[in-house]
């Protein structure tokens, strides 16, 4: 398999090949040029890639973790200075932010697998909640970690976000393992604080200066992996290069245990026919935690069959290390972790019924046992799985199907054909289905023509500062008031008029609140606020208040403070809007979400808003809101999804302070402005031309080498802003040698 290696860094370029020379890494071809500069076309011939590959770290962490040569993967740090504490903290306005580049060639190689790493710092959790949305708007899952180096052995702490991108069906089942992070437990925090004590306040074998620089590279660190020490000694002849290469490396002992993490995730695909296989090198604190946490994920309500299967696959493993009768497994692991021992017999039969958890792929737990009911009909209502009755299915009246039923009639017969049809006599009813016919149709009822609708959710989102909640509070004071909404026409039968009930989360009610719809002339008689509740738990407090309130709009600022689960999850996420969307439709209420934009821009300008896509697709319309360009008292409202008509057009609006911290809006109608002009980035820079004009007045009388004019610019521009503008002048890269004794030279 071909492997591709891309990095600008001369050095690192011949570390790299010295690498390969030694047998290291696998042997490939280095691409010195920008990653700007390669097209989908240059790479796509390639099984692995690794992009922004400084000294080898990710390929070395490949090949630690088992990941085989011959299996595509692309991996891809991209550079950190402007996301890190210690760097420049510009964040996506630095030159050196490089993730649209990688994005580009991803969506257009669309490799099978993809891993990453980030600084873990405020912007740098912000760049990888960009990175997601991008990745998932691809068609990949995402999954992350947040990793500390002295969790291997390292003598730093060196916390970085490790990700991995996986594209549909290169895995068949992914099952995150007993914490938050998606990692076994007990990877990476075993010896943290023993390595920490041991190390911390001594003297390490490395040049001084390079303790805050060093990734987990340089010999002498006491990590005991042969292929770390030759990494580093390959290098020893150059401090100064050495020093860089550390910058410009991960920690590879880390990297692979998160790989292997992923690996040990995939491995859990493939089934097995022997019990407890799957646990085997997990020792007994690692399993009993793990079998609480997947005991919590096998609500007969939710889970999938695999959830069971996952289950008892590792309590069999428990039951064998702790040298448990298997006659009393069941029995013994309910006492002693209070378990209802029904449920863990529902885990068992579902384990004799398939021989492995690849057979159970996207299953409900009914499927799995042969019906075709809802889940609910196993539940005794309570989340609890009533008992079983001789040979019946729990709480359900049909036989198992003949393959777990020793009485079965293995030729077929009345048990045989209940199980292929899945119903009893008089039970062929499904939940929930109703004819189109049957349904009496409804127009579209607007609060604001085109923007809110009634009995629907609407997103309103936009950076902090650009006044949400004012514009809001606005609409929230012409409904109390029965006055005509802004820049659109009279509303056929009048204006709405009713109550409105805020859930606020970050202003003060009294001081911010209060002044705020005062300002903008709302009767305050008819607007309430509810700061203690939870969605969706609370949504029979939330129905209760629309009721006593007379509300017609419901705004919920923000949602992220309200929300009861993980914003990022996208089941979760969908799982709990849903009751919320169906609240809207009930009361015909017009319910309004607010969220702030992540800082990264990068990506469709749909997927822009925190938290997971599901929010953006529950949503029947998403507003966004930016400051004018040219105006800083200005705001331009536009819409940027409608799926209950066409988009409506942009609008604006000035914010008039009044006095005592508050302000109201005036209105100035229908604008031009788009998504692409308010979020386009300018073009082009004094700095940048001076680039440009240096290496034309350099290169003028003939090619020169790359490494003197880069030196020659250091006062000048950035690296970035050289290759930029050497990339708009068309100027080529032309190399002499091989190895280490190679050069490039740049010409017109």
């Amino acid at each position: 398999m071909k492997v591709y290696y891309n990095d600008t860094d001369n050095f690192a370029c011949a570390w790299l090949a010295n690498l390969m020379r030694d047998g290291l890494i696998p042997p490939g071809e280095i691409d010195e040029r920008p990653i700007e500069e390669v097209s989908a076309d240059d790479v796509r011939g390639f099984g692995q890639r690794h992009w922004f590959a400084g000294i080898g770290g990710w390929p070395l962490a490949l090949r630690l973790a088992g990941w085989p040569d011959d299996r595509p993967v692309d991996t891809g740090s991209c550079p950190c200075q402007s996301f890190s504490c210690a760097g420049s903290r510009k964040g996506v306005a630095d030159e050196r932010h490089l993730w649209p580049q990688l994005r580009r060639i991803v969506a257009e190689c669309r490799p099978a697998t993809i891993f990453g790493e980030q600084v873990t710092s405020r912007l740098g959790r912000e760049w990888l909640a960009g990175v997601r949305a991008d990745l998932e708007a691809l068609g990949y899952a995402v999954g992350a970690a947040d990793l500390c180096a002295a969790g291997v052995g390292a003598p730093h702490i060196r916390q970085r976000l490790y990700f991995v991108a996986y594209a549909p069906g290169e895995r068949l089942f992914r099952k995150e393992r007993a914490n938050k992070t998606g990692v076994p437990p007990g990877m990476f925090g075993k010896g943290f604080e023993s390595a920490w004590r041991e190390y911390h306040g001594r003297r390490i074998g490395i040049e001084p200066g390079a303790f805050p620089m060093a990734h987990g590279i340089p010999a002498d660190l006491g990590l005991g992996e042969p292929e770390l020490r030759r990494m580093a000694r390959s290098a020893r002849a150059n401090q100064a290069g050495r020093l860089k290469g550390y910058g410009n490396s991960i920690v590879p002992a880390l990297a692979a245990t998160f790989v292997r993490a992923f690996m040990g995730e995939e491995r859990m695909t493939t089934g097995n026919n022997g019990r407890g296989n799957l646990f085997r090198d997990y020792d007994l604190e690692e399993l009993e935690h793990f079998a609480e946490v997947q005991y919590g994920e096998t609500q007969p309500n939710a889970a999938h069959a695999s959830a069971y299967w996952l289950l008892d696959e590792c309590l069999h493993e428990l039951a064998r290390k702790k040298g448990l009768a298997s006659g009393d497994r069941l029995a013994s692991l309910a006492e002693i972790f209070g378990f209802d021992r029904t449920r863990l017999e529902l885990a068992a039969t579902i384990r004799n019924m398939h021989a492995d958890m690849e057979s159970l792929t996207g299953m409900t737990l009914q499927e799995a046992l042969g019906r075709k009911n809802e889940p609910e009909a196993i539940s005794d209502g309570n989340g609890h799985v009533p008992p079983c009755s001789g040979d019946r299915l729990p709480g359900v009246g049909a036989a198992l199907p003949p393959s777990a039923n020793s009485d079965g009639d293995q030729d077929g017969g009345p048990a045989a054909e209940q199980a292929e049809t899945g119903y009893e006599d008089g039970a062929a009813d499904v939940k929930g289905l109703r004819l189109l016919s049957e349904v009496s149709p409804r127009p579209v009822e607007w609060l604001w023509d085109g923007y809110v609708a009634m009995g629907e959710v609407t997103i309103g989102e936009g950076h902090p500062g650009t006044n949400k909640s004012t514009l809001l509070y606005d609409l929230a004071a012409r409904l109390t008031r029965g006055r005509d909404m802004p820049c659109v026409p009279a509303r056929t039968g009048g204006p709405l008029s009713g109550g409105v009930l805020i859930l606020v989360g970050e202003d003060s009610i009294s001081k911010t609140v209060r002044s705020r719809l005062a300002a903008a002339g709302a009767d305050l008689g008819r607007v309430a606020v509810l700061d203690d509740v939870a969605i969706p738990d609370d949504l029979h407090a939330l129905r209760k208040a629309i009721h006593e309130v007379g509300a017609r709009l419901v705004v919920i600022d923000t949602l992220n403070d309200f929300l009861n689960c993980n914003v990022l999850g996208n089941q979760q996420v969908r799982r709990a809007l849903r009751p919320l969307r169906q609240l809207a439709e009930e009361t015909n209420v017009a319910i309004v979400l607010l969220r702030h934009l992540v800082k990264i821009a990068s990506g469709h300008s749909l997927l822009r808003g925190g938290g997971s896509v599901g929010i953006t697709a529950m949503a029947r319309s998403q507003l966004k809101l930016y400051r004018h360009p040219d105006d800083p008292n200005l705001r331009v409202l536009l819409q940027d999804k409608s799926t209950l008509g066409p988009l409506s057009p942009s609008l604006m609006f000035e914010v008039v302070p009044v006095g005592n911290d508050a302000c109201r809006l005036e209105w100035h109608g229908p604008c031009s402005l788009t998504v692409e002009d308010l979020e386009r980035k300018g073009k082009g820079s004094p700095t940048l031309e001076a680039a440009e004009k240096f290496l034309l007045d350099k290169l003028a009388d003939g090619p020169k080498e790359a490494e003197r004019l880069v030196e020659q610019a250091r006062g000048l521009c950035s690296k970035r802003t050289l290759d930029e503008a050497k990339r708009n002048l068309g100027i080529k890269t032309v190399r002499e040698g091989n190895g280490k004794d190679h050069k490039a030279f740049w010409s017109l």
